[in-house]
């Protein structure tokens, strides 16, 4: 469903996973000062996850590499929203680094959040052996998705 609503998302999937890496790390750090280094190693470790888990999309149709990501990363790096030293990345100017974080971040919310609310549903149907009408499950999670916006 997300594929559909966001045509540009599987061109930008790297960024929007670098992007909502770097938000995360910055909005939930407490400790965080305008140019506290941010390990990328767990990054790596996240982009493998989702390249895992999309490989057999049909809008993933090139491979999604560690090399892939240091040349999406270096993007950010040339524009001067990030500087990139060793496996460490600093934000440069805050507030126009996270207009672009926001962008990135928000073309691949739908797919992430679409995945998601499905396998949310999954576990709860096999969790718990339930047998529910094809109508009231559509209407379950139409209700569950208009909760995450």
């Amino acid at each position: 469903m997300a594929h559909y609503s966001m045509q540009l998302m599987p061109a930008f999937l790297i960024e929007g996973c670098l992007s909502i890496f770097i938000r995360n790390a910055v909005l939930s750090d407490s400790t965080y000062f305008h140019g506290k280094p941010i390990d990328m190693v767990p990054l790596f470790d996240i982009v493998k996850l989702y390249a895992d888990l999309f490989k057999n999309e049909h809008f993933v149709d090139y491979d999604i590499s560690k090399t892939r990501l240091l040349q999406r990363v270096s993007y950010f790096d040339k524009l001067g929203i990030l500087k990139v030293q060793g496996n460490t990345v600093t934000v440069t100017n805050k507030e126009r680094t996270f207009t672009f974080l926001e962008f990135f971040s928000n073309l691949i919310h739908p797919l992430i959040d679409t995945y998601l609310v499905t396998l949310m549903t999954l576990s709860e149907i096999c969790g718990k052996n339930l047998v529910l009408k094809n109508k009231k499950l559509s209407k379950e999670i139409h209700v569950c998705i208009k909760r995450l916006y």
